[in-house]
């Protein structure tokens, strides 16, 4: 701890509680993406302001993930509503959701090993009152018969999970992934409990919103989501429609701060000959696409009118430094080979992302970094995907560059995505809602389930993870598979009945 005596200001005190971060959260990144000081908050502005209700509270450190504010020495900047008085500014910071603690800078300075264990004990208080706290509408917990522990000896832990479901195919999909995350909770000696909300189409015919406060709320409460599909025809034909499932999507992205999309492209080799590439083109290719969500012209300013319309690519720093340091942590576990995409050559937006991109590579020197413009990108993708270990882009950009990425492997159904940000993380398959398909017992549940595998693995659960992907690999190998993927005189396997097969693989390894 003796690194930490030389703090004496807001910057110092900053580092301190990164580091601080680091030491107690899962990564580096992590820590980078829920930890700033108040100098880093201004510097974003009123856009900054109109996205978080915290926002108009500023002190020396805001935790978002922890709902946890650091005031050191009582130093803030506040506006807005927030009042000036102490005990009603901790009032309103409660009414917000968020834990204040204060420490002086001779505390700081002098005994860095007490505020620590201080810190620690707030943190192991916080959890205590979330784990035992009642929630209106969970399912009772899943207790595993007799079992605390997993097959390797951990002690097992209890979870929540939101379940939104969605339109189409989402219902049916989502049935599996439940079956398969409650099969590996049961073994691993987990407990569960789950909560469905409403979201996209069925939302709005339900509450006229395709993302309701209700669903949020359940969202918060929740350690992860299970998200499924949104979208519907009678929306879709729609040129006036005024509300959207999409926007249900957005703004689930935005009002849970998931600024990070996550999208695995691996192919199979039982399925190579779906993939419209060659044997040698595609074989091997195994490939992370990591998207920035939050961004960019989806969110930008926009104007849209008969003779003029326009959306702004905008983006702060802040935003390209948070999404390039998940981008770096991912190559750091990989093949350490990270490629950064832009249209550097006309886009403004893309010459921040690449002068960022450049100050922050000589940090990661095991890293070689790459950069590429998107339209080269997309091509490569298609001549050598096997070039690719880790890719980063904005937000239209990653949108093209994922769903690309999908087709090459042969099945959409098989590819799962994670969503992660300042609260909590996001789960879902990358394909659309099929509504065409909807009760039909014909859509490929395996990227729902391999949705929930990337869930385990969120949390550390990596023998839960591995048992899915060895069930998903099992059931390809032995041709238990939905009909757009079965080969020529196979079994007829639907939703249901590869579901089953899967989740009696797990009960039985």
């Amino acid at each position: 701890m003796n690194k930490f005596k030389y703090i004496t200001s807001t910057t110092g005190n900053y580092n301190l509680l990164k580091q601080y971060a680091k030491d107690n959260r899962n990564t580096a990144t992590e820590a980078e993406s829920v930890l700033w000081n108040r100098i880093r908050a201004r510097q974003l502005g009123v856009k900054f302001r109109r996205q978080h209700p915290i926002s108009d509270y500023i002190a020396d450190f805001v935790c978002l993930q922890l709902h946890l504010v650091i005031e050191v020495d009582g130093a803030y900047h506040y506006h807005g509503d927030v009042p000036e008085n102490d005990a009603k500014r901790t009032e309103y910071l409660n009414q917000l959701g968020y834990s204040l603690v204060r420490f002086t800078n001779e505390e700081v300075i002098a005994d860095i090993d007490n505020v620590i264990l201080k810190l620690n004990q707030i943190i192991k208080d916080m959890n205590t009152t979330k784990q035992t706290s009642s929630s209106t509408g969970w399912s009772e917990p899943l207790q595993p018969d007799g079992q605390s522990t997993s097959p390797s000896g951990r002690r097992g832990r209890g979870m929540k999970i939101a379940v939104l479901a969605g339109d189409g195919i989402g219902p049916e999909i989502m049935e599996q992934g439940v079956a398969v995350m409650t099969a590996v909770c049961e073994k691993f000696g987990h407990s569960v409990s789950y909560k469905e909300a409403l979201c996209g189409a069925h939302a709005i015919d339900e509450v006229g919103d395709p993302f309701p406060e209700e669903t949020f709320q359940t969202c918060m409460e929740a350690d992860a989501v299970l998200f499924a599909s949104v979208g519907d025809p009678k929306f879709d034909n729609n040129p006036n429609a005024k509300v959207r499932p999409e926007q249900g999507l957005l703004a689930m992205r935005k009002k849970l701060g998931l600024f990070a999309n996550i999208r695995p492209v691996e192919t199979f080799d039982c399925l190579i000959h779906k993939s419209p590439l060659k044997d040698e083109l595609v074989r091997g290719a195994d490939f992370i696409c990591i998207r920035e969500l939050t961004g960019g012209m989806y969110f930008g300013e926009k104007k849209e009118g008969t003779d003029v319309a326009y959306d702004t690519n905008y983006y702060t720093r802040y935003e390209v430094e948070r999404i390039l340091r998940v981008a770096y942590q991912y190559a750091m576990q990989r093949r350490k080979h990270l490629t950064v995409v832009d249209k550097a050559n006309v886009l403004a937006s893309s010459r921040l992302w690449r002068a960022v991109a450049q100050e922050m590579a000589p940090e990661y020197p095991e890293v070689v970094t790459d950069y590429m413009y998107v339209d080269n990108a997309a091509m490569r993708m298609i001549q050598e995907p096997t070039f690719f270990d880790v890719m980063v882009t904005e937000n239209t950009f990653g949108d093209i560059l994922t769903d690309e990425g999908s087709c090459i492997t042969g099945s959409m159904g098989l590819l799962p995505s994670a969503s992660t940000g300042e609260h909590t993380p996001v789960f879902e398959p990358i394909h659309g809602s099929w509504p065409q398909a909807k009760g039909l017992n014909i859509a490929n549940p395996l990227a729902q389930i391999l949705s929930v595998a990337m869930l385990f693995e969120y949390f550390n659960l990596k023998e839960e993870g591995a048992l899915i992907r060895q069930a998903v690999n099992a059931s390809l190998d032995q041709n238990v598979r939905t009909p757009e993927i079965q080969v020529e005189g196979g079994a007829r396997y639907g939703t249901r009945e590869v579901g089953q097969w899967i989740v009696d693989y797990i009960k039985k390894a």
